[in-house]
């Protein structure tokens, strides 16, 4: 039996790994992949990005895999998109040991659960902080709970008994279920799966088909110890993530070893989320597979019967066509008696016979006779040598013959555009055939993790003439970058105020510029205190390398972060305090980054100067991000529009500033 969806058992391993992977993330954005399956791609700053697919019935996993994505969303993903997008995850929890995981989301309006259950069919239900019921996937009316929007969200009923707190005293109502196999009896009371049930009481020694009636204390004990045994493997990520192999087909997935698949292969994974996106996405390109060999199957027996209709065709054509010509010739064999018939009718409607006379008006022919005469198309059908002509009055016997052999001709190009039709549909035909056969699952496409350079861990840019500059965060990287990243012929600078970054102009070979100067002493300076503090402008030594030391001069003390400087240093005065934001567009998809106004003028399409200023950085990122969309070209607004806040704030020194109208 292959898994299909998963257990109370996995969602609990899941959710324990997942509440280390992925809160304090924030949903950058929701798609709505199929009917039932969303995906949220997560981000975090100094983390790499995440995918989180909820599929509702079945599965919730971080996926490294690349889904197709609709080009219009369907309106539930709108809804969660409205409430969602840039939400930060702050809590993800399983209710009650059962197979529902609460999301806790923090939204720009307020405080959401996303509920997603895995149970029959499924559903994924937006939850507002009131308990009310924003938006479902599925809207339901049962017998112990509504799904409704406005109504207040209930979880669905529990079992009789929580794994998580289980007693013997629970257990023990067991029992009640008498004459009922064991396992059943287990599988209802806790509302865990067959498979579950059977590995408790196989680790237990209690025989599953044991009366529930009939169990002793001493193994109620032993069936209490393995429950507590498991739940406590899974819930404190004790795991062991493999996938369960029988006869070369992947069968299960699973959190912990179970003595149930102790004689089958396995493979193993280094968390239970890559196990689950392993097996489940092998699972959907399976099933994609059999849904594309269903497709041309269809497509097989429609080209099937489309060839056989015309193999049909073909046959009537060719004995028409024999017909025509065969008309044509014994017109031509009796082309004188014809064209005396001919003449004869003629003569007769010209002298006033009616058309009803005229058969008796001819006379005996030797081997013409005439059968019908159409009065109102002046057509006479005669048999000729057992043959049926049929004759025209108004035209001559060899009209008629021409008519026939054209007939025949135009028939015999039908039958050899058909055979050509034909040829082509039996080659699809056998193409067809053999994709049907060979058609094998085809994995979706696996997201290839960029390495981040050693850089990304600081603040940095890049300058309008292509060096690299870095500076620290904060005191402990600061000490980093002069300990570990700091190299003869690089450029060391410092804003002369306490509470800034040390700035290295890294020189990679070559030697820094003016220009690569005074971008880094102007990145140095904004992001100082003096930012915090609203000055204008600020002044910016730098100094070598080997002028630099972290041990402090003897009677002295340096704090961390701090560093020594011997001899002289080189002053750049007045630097103003300016940043800008710019859009650049990376693998087709529209990316924010900031630094020194000249730095980010060279590289972005369009940018916006920030300076020291008291606007909250969320009303200062909405304004830069509406200001960069008005300046960007109409094909560009919308998706400037749809960039992250956050990707935008986090720009801005000290989460405060203004918008300037120029460098200045």
């Amino acid at each position: 039996m292959v898994k299909e969806a998963l257990t109370s058992f996995d969602v609990a391993a899941l959710v324990w790994e997942l509440r280390g992977s992925i809160l304090g993330f924030r949903i950058i954005n929701i798609y709505q992949i199929n009917s039932s399956t969303l995906l949220l791609k997560l981000r975090k700053p100094r983390q790499p990005p995440q995918q989180l697919l909820i599929e509702a019935g079945r599965r919730m996993h971080l996926t490294s895999y690349r889904r197709e994505k609709p080009p219009t969303p369907p309106a539930f993903c709108m809804a969660l998109r409205k409430h969602l997008r840039n939400g930060r995850i702050t809590d993800i929890r399983q209710h009650n040991f059962d197979r529902v995981v609460a999301l806790h989301v923090d939204g720009r309006e307020g405080r959401y659960q996303l509920v997603c259950e895995f149970f029959g069919d499924g559903n994924i239900i937006l939850v507002d902080e009131e308990g009310r019921i924003l938006q479902a996937l599925r809207y339901r009316r049962m017998s112990h709970r509504n799904i409704l929007i406005g109504e207040a969200f209930r979880y669905p009923p529990p079992p009789k008994a929580d794994v998580l707190t289980l007693t013997m005293e629970d257990l023990e109502g067991l029992r009640e279920y008498g004459s009922l196999e064991v396992v059943r009896g287990l599988s209802r009371l806790l509302g865990i799966g067959g498979l579950y049930a059977e590995e408790i009481l196989l680790r237990a020694k209690v025989d599953k088909g044991k009366a529930c009636g009939e169990l002793t204390e001493e193994e109620l004990r032993s069936i209490h110890l393995q429950i507590g045994g498991i739940a406590s493997a899974v819930r404190s990520g004790s795991l062991e993530p493999h996938v369960v192999v029988e006869d070369g087909r992947w069968i299960d997935v699973l959190p912990v070893r179970l003595l149930k698949y102790a004689h089958l292969e396995s493979v193993t994974f280094r968390s239970f989320n890559e196990a689950v996106d392993e097996y489940f996405t092998r699972m959907e390109a399976s099933e994609a597979s059999m849904e594309r060999v269903r497709r041309m199957e269809a497509e097989l027996n429609r080209r099937r019967r489309i060839l056989e209709e015309q193999r049909k065709a073909l046959d009537r054509l060719r004995v028409d066509a024999e017909k025509a010509r065969n008309a044509g010739d014994t017109v031509y064999a009796h082309l004188g008696e014809l064209n005396q018939l001919l003449h004869r009718v003629r003569e007769l409607r010209s002298s006033g016979v009616s058309w009803s006379e005229i058969p008796s008006q001819l006379g005996e022919m030797r081997t013409i006779r005439v059968h019908s005469i159409h009065p109102e198309t002046g057509l006479i059908e005669v048999e000729v040598d057992g043959s049926t002509i049929t004759l025209d009055v108004r035209a001559s016997a060899q009209e008629t013959a021409s008519k026939y052999y054209e007939r025949a001709k135009k028939l015999e190009r039908k039958i050899k555009g058909l055979l050509k039709a034909m040829e082509e549909s039996e080659k699809a035909l056998k193409e067809l055939e053999v994709s049907v056969v060979e058609a094998p699952p085809k994995m979706p496409e696996k997201i290839r993790r960029r390495k981040a350079p050693w850089y990304e861990r600081f603040r940095w840019f890049r300058t309008s003439d292509g060096f690299l500059v870095v500076a620290g965060r904060d005191a402990h990287t600061n000490e980093l970058l002069v300990r570990r990243y700091m190299k003869p012929g690089d450029l060391v600078l410092h804003a002369d105020i306490v509470g800034a970054p040390v700035a290295i102009v890294k020189a990679d070979g070559g030697t820094p510029t003016e220009q690569a100067l005074m971008e880094a002493a102007q990145f140095a300076a904004s992001h100082s205190r003096a930012w915090k503090l609203g000055l204008e402008a600020l002044d910016v030594y730098w100094v070598k390398p080997e002028q630099v030391g972290l041990a402090a001069p003897p009677g002295q003390y340096l704090r961390r972060g701090s560093f020594a400087v011997k001899g002289r240093r080189n002053y750049i005065r007045g630097v103003p305090l300016r940043l800008a934001v710019g859009v650049v567009e990376e693998d087709g998809e529209l990316k924010v980054f900031g630094g020194p106004v000249d730095a980010v003028k060279s590289a972005a399409s369009v940018y916006v100067v920030i300076g020291p200023g008291d606007k909250p950085g969320r009303v200062l990122a909405e304004e830069i991000r509406i200001k960069l969309a008005d300046e960007a070209p109409n094909d560009v607004k919308g998706r400037i529009l749809k960039i992250p806040l956050e990707d935008i704030r986090r720009l801005i020194p000290y989460g405060v500033g203004r918008v300037v109208p120029s460098q200045v």
